[in-house]
């Protein structure tokens, strides 16, 4: 054999038997035989200098048999049916097989494939309509083969294909190049494993709620790119798949990702893989709480209450610490976020402001180690702590500058004393640092 170390080849390859070098005339090759399709590393030369691989063969049969009867599972096979869906062929095939079945005892037509192919057929009729079932159907063809998971995600968008052919008949294409739109984003046009990857996750994300078939997904992905949609909808599909947050919580925080703005939604979607997943989880924790989707979506939208020392990113890094805490939800109520009285620009921003200074100082406790109870609770009357430790410490927040307040120093003393009167062992105060405290008030 020679000893040229190029000669040898590693798995995967066809592995050849060298039946008998004795009787091969001198100089010539001797006779090979396929042996097997096997992964050992025995027995492997390279013949007339070239080796193919053995999944070429073994593709090619299943890419044939997909594109002829539409029934392998493998990616070349689900490749071989795909490219068949393009043609007139694949939907007549497939037409015809699932009417078949519909009349023949004793068969199950998949009548979700039947009118997938039945909206192919249509489009030659309407060719405009094309690009979208091209994309359309390599999202079905793969469903076919992920049960009930797959089966939500086709019946809804068998549904919403044929609506988007109607409405395109009467000249109305919004719904129709919405469709492609997204289907392009979060489909898009990587090799065949990876689409089929990415349906599964689409397919997990709608198979227990309404997320898709509400518009949820499709107005999360209209203005932001490809990658980014991408990467939300895989950081929601890996919490779910890893039982992080249940089926309700996915729901709420996907109608929360629906009312964010494009800036928001592209800078949760660019954060670090694992700094995304912390964040969207304590989101999802915090709507879990009681935080309405559209209360949250309100106060991540908003650009004048956050700034280069306390950024959106600090606040969502800060929820994900204490958002099972109970009173989350008050913190994030409309009264909080917007103001009492919403027309005074400078009451609607302090609110607002001060929640988020009530939050961050709460994140901080945690970080010190202690263990928070409440937040927000009334004492007596209109009498309010901010944060409750377990250890029975109430701690006061402030915002505002109080040195020459009178009423707030005397609200103070007020909650001072009812704090003690409720078996607080300590009571704190914290102030932002560019409050001005006076000595009367320390």
């Amino acid at each position: 054999m020679p000893s040229n170390p190029d000669f040898y080849v590693t798995p995967p390859w066809f592995e050849i038997e060298i039946t008998d070098l004795s009787s091969s005339p001198a100089g010539d090759e001797p006779p090979a035989y396929i042996l097997s399709l096997g992964m050992s590393t025995t027995n492997k030369v390279k013949v007339e200098g070239r080796v193919v691989p053995k999944r070429l063969f073994t593709s090619l049969c299943a890419f044939v048999k997909g594109f002829l009867v539409g029934e392998e599972e493998s990616a070349a096979g689900i490749a071989g049916d795909v490219i068949a869906s393009f043609l007139v062929w694949g939907d007549l095939r497939d037409f015809f097989k699932e009417l078949v079945k519909g009349i023949l005892p004793g068969q199950k037509a998949d009548w979700v494939v039947f009118g997938f192919a039945t909206l192919g057929l249509a489009t030659t009729l309407y060719p405009p309509a094309d690009p979208f079932v091209a994309i359309a159907k390599v999202v079905v063809k793969v469903c076919r083969r992920l049960g009930a998971v797959g089966k939500r995600l086709a019946e809804i968008l068998v549904r919403q294909g044929t609506s988007a052919v109607q409405r395109a008949l009467n000249g109305d294409l919004s719904m129709m190049n919405a469709l492609k739109e997204f289907l392009e984003k979060v489909v898009g046009r990587p090799p065949i494993q990876d689409q089929i990857e990415r349906i599964k996750r689409l397919a997990s994300l709608v198979k227990s709620h309404k997320s898709f078939a509400c518009g949820d997904w499709l107005k999360i992905g209209k203005d932001i790119t490809a990658d980014q949609l991408q990467r939300l909808q895989k950081t929601v599909a890996e919490l779910v798949g890893a039982k992080v947050i249940d089926r309700s919580l996915e729901g709420l925080l996907t109608e929360c990702l629906s009312k964010l703005g494009k800036e928001v939604k592209e800078e949760i979607a660019d954060l670090a893989d694992n700094v995304r997943k912390e964040v969207m989880k304590g989101m999802a924790r915090a709507l879990g709480k009681g935080v309405a989707p559209e209360w949250m979506a309100t106060a991540l939208n908003r650009t004048d209450i956050f700034s280069a020392n306390y950024t959106r990113r600090h606040f969502l890094e800060d929820l994900s610490k204490v958002a099972d805490v109970e009173g989350i939800d008050r913190l994030f109520s409309p009264t909080t976020m917007r103001g009492s009285s919403p027309g005074l620009a400078s009451s609607y921003v302090h609110h607002a402001e001060g929640a988020l200074f009530e939050l961050q100082a709460a994140a901080q406790y945690v970080d010190d180690g202690k263990s928070i109870l409440k937040l927000r609770e009334k004492i007596r009357g209109d009498d309010e702590v901010d944060i409750i430790l377990t250890d029975g410490t109430f701690v006061e927040v402030q915002l505002e500058d109080v040195s020459s307040n009178y009423k707030d120093m005397n609200r103070g003393r007020v909650k001072v004393t009812t704090a003690k009167l409720a078996r607080a062992t300590k009571v704190e105060f914290v102030f932002s640092e560019k409050s001005k405290i006076s000595n009367d008030w320390i």
